[in-house]
């Protein structure tokens, strides 16, 4: 809890989740928005304006301006849409035991990170957010307790403040009682004062924050428990919170220097005399760390070095401006302002400490309060005697492999309960510890006692069900969160329908896929080709010049007779290419278009090249073309499907809705 003084002491789906996530974002998005008007039914289903709205704004972004135009077109896809999902579901695609296990897969995924986020971060952040932009000024009295002091020494601690607080309501100061009792030796002495302090403390000291902010000016909360022990403590002021600023010093330490002040103040006399401040760094400054940066040093907000330091800091008001000579415990120092440091805005705050957030003891404080709340707003009720009397029996056998529980013990008999829809047995909780097997071993014999590690089981269990309870009614309490499930259901069946009527009937109805390829064969042309023949006529170049003068008049058949009648002279090979790659080669798409004669570096053989044949521009095979193919009579199958919705399904649409929608 002390302040730093010296200066020196600066210092995440599984695969197919994602597949399908981006399948549905590639057209709509379900969520939360307000009214629940009737847009349009489907052969006489409901369909209410809320989810049009929503699905429009998130797809169109800043060009959702309600024009009714823009309107017109997205109520034509979102039509489609509804239409294929109503399909779905009279194929009763939704009653399938594999698709409501995937998204009851989804729900306990999506209801835990939502529960995370929206009842634990989003809290959190928003909390600290407002409590960063002021800084509290306060006192307190500490008595000391160890984090892990057994029960006997926190209650003694805990009575040792519960008496100084009596004294102070009934008349002592609390500046008298901190000097007489605070066991933080560096306040005591000045009456307990911390100065001014600002969100967020360090971990372990949440509680204190919480106080710190909650406690009106002039009055005394506690006693807190952080982890250094009890805290009482009494809020004196507060002020808009000093932020963060970022100066420039020079240094002149006082050590070994009796000269110092003057020195300082010949600084500050050419500073006042026009002299730039980074000469001055160089010539006089004693921080080796800052020196050779102009004298920069990180920005800072309160609470970093001393407090006259601090003062002279922020109290520095436009870019440049700089300080009278100040003295710290190392020396004197003069502070140029480079920068106030604007607050983020909320996004980028979010993304800043979201992280440290998330390790910090306050999401485990706000998940405790949490799983409070949840039990209170659930009608939570515990049979403490039942419980009582299953951990009486308990003996060290509990804390060992051997522990075996008597056949059918609990049955029946209700532990707890979250009002009159959902309860738990003993025998629930005594099945738990049995699978627990580690947690129960992880104490030795004599460390703890079998009812305390029941206890802290306990503990776990009752929570693990309480989120598990407010998971399940997260539909029935949250609009937005029965909107994410809509999408979630409405995504699966839009797949699943769509995999079945064009996907696979695509790849799989080989009759079907070969009559739309006969008939559209002509859009698969292949590219016009050439033969090209190439040709190696031996390491002798008198031989292959004379072979390369008869190539040039007379054609590949004359060729080979002439040279090739007693052995073979002429070896020759023939390769196929796209026309477009005969200009790489140094050949026109012409028959009989001819290269240069060269020796093969390689082969040490001479060779040419020239095209023998033009093939003309053909559709490709089937199989040459499938991909393509496959893809358009996709398309063509969907434009079909289409059809036979549109013959299907009547669609009503409320048009005094829809023309209240346009702006």
């Amino acid at each position: 809890m002390k302040k730093i003084l010296n200066l020196n002491q600066m210092g995440a789906l599984q695969q197919r989740l994602l597949g399908l996530l981006m399948f549905v974002y590639g057209l709509f998005s379900v969520n939360l928005c307000s009214g629940q008007d009737i847009l349009m039914t489907i052969n006489g289903r409901p369909v209410t304006v809320d989810e049009f709205k929503y699905i429009y704004e998130k797809n169109n972004g800043s060009e959702a301006t309600y024009s009714k135009e823009s309107i017109d077109d997205y109520l034509d896809l979102f039509t489609k849409f509804k239409m294929k999902v109503h399909s779905a579901k009279d194929l009763r695609l939704d009653t399938l035991p594999e698709l409501r296990e995937e998204l009851m897969g989804y729900k306990m995924q999506l209801a835990n990170s939502y529960l995370n986020d929206r009842e634990l971060m989003e809290n959190l952040t928003r909390e600290l957010y407002q409590r960063i932009k002021t800084d509290v000024h306060v006192k307190h009295i500490l008595i000391m307790v160890d984090p892990n002091a057994d029960a006997t020494a926190i209650t003694a601690a805990e009575k040792k403040c519960q008496d100084i607080l009596k004294q102070i309501k009934s008349g002592q100061s609390f500046e008298a009682m901190a000097k007489a009792h605070s066991e933080d030796t560096g306040t005591a002495s000045a009456g307990g004062d911390l100065g001014f302090f600002t969100a967020m403390m360090p971990s372990g000291f949440y509680n204190f924050e919480s106080a710190m902010y909650d406690t009106p000016v002039g009055n005394v909360a506690g006693p807190v428990r952080t982890k250094l022990g009890f805290h009482l403590l009494k809020v004196i002021e507060t002020r808009p919170a000093r932020g963060e600023v970022e100066v420039s010093h020079i240094l002149v330490r006082k050590k070994d220097n009796t000269d110092a002040k003057s020195e300082i103040e010949k600084v500050h006399q050419g500073l006042k005399n026009g002299v730039p401040f980074e000469n001055l760094v160089n010539l006089y400054s004693e921080d080796k760390e800052s020196v050779n940066n102009q004298g920069k040093l990180p920005a800072f907000g309160i609470n970093t070095y001393e407090t006259d330091f601090e003062n002279a800091a922020f109290a520095l008001q436009k870019v440049g401006d700089f300080s009278q000579p100040i003295e710290t415990s190392i020396g004197f120092h003069i502070l140029k302002l480079n920068r106030k440091v604007p607050m983020d805005e909320y996004g980028t705050f979010r993304k800043k400490y979201e992280f440290r957030i998330k390790k910090d003891e306050r999401f485990e404080v706000a998940n405790t309060r949490m799983i409070e709340k949840i039990k209170r707003e659930g009608n939570f009720k515990f049979e403490q005697s039942t419980y009582d009397q299953f951990a009486k029996g308990l003996d060290d056998e509990f804390l060992s492999f051997k522990w075996t529980p008597e056949a059918n013990l609990g049955q029946g008999k209700t532990l707890f309960a979250f009002g009159n829809a959902t309860a738990y047995t003993l025998a629930d909780f005594i099945n738990y510890c049995k699978k627990n097997t580690k947690t129960r071993l992880k104490f030795d014999k004599g460390t703890k006692a079998p009812q305390e590690v029941s206890q802290m089981l306990l503990t776990e269990f009752v929570n693990q069900k309480t989120i598990e309870f407010e998971q399940a009614n997260l539909e029935q309490k949250y609009m937005d969160f029965k909107a994410l499930m809509r999408e979630y259901e409405e995504g699966i069946l839009l797949f699943e329908v769509t995999k079945m009527m064009v996907w696979d009937k695509a790849n799989q109805d080989s009759i079907g896929l070969q009559k739309f390829y006969d008939d559209n064969k002509n859009k698969y042309m292949a590219n016009p080709k050439a033969l090209v023949t190439t040709y190696s006529v031996g390491d002798n170049q008198k031989t292959a010049d004379k072979i390369y003068k008869f190539a040039i008049k007379n054609n590949h058949a004359k060729l080979i007779e002439k040279h090739n009648k007693k052995k073979t002279v002429i070896q020759h090979t023939d390769t196929i290419v796209d026309q477009s790659q005969l200009s790489p080669l140094r050949l026109q798409p012409q028959v009989n278009s001819i290269t240069a004669l060269s020796l093969d570096t390689n082969s040490n053989q001479y060779q040419f090249s020239r095209v023998s044949d033009i093939i003309p521009a053909q559709p490709k095979s089937l199989k040459e073309a499938r991909g393509y193919v496959v893809a358009d009579y996709q398309e063509f199958l969907e434009k079909q499907w289409l059809v036979d919705l549109n013959n299907t399904y009547k669609i009503e649409i409320n048009q005094e809705v829809l023309n209240g929608l346009s702006k």
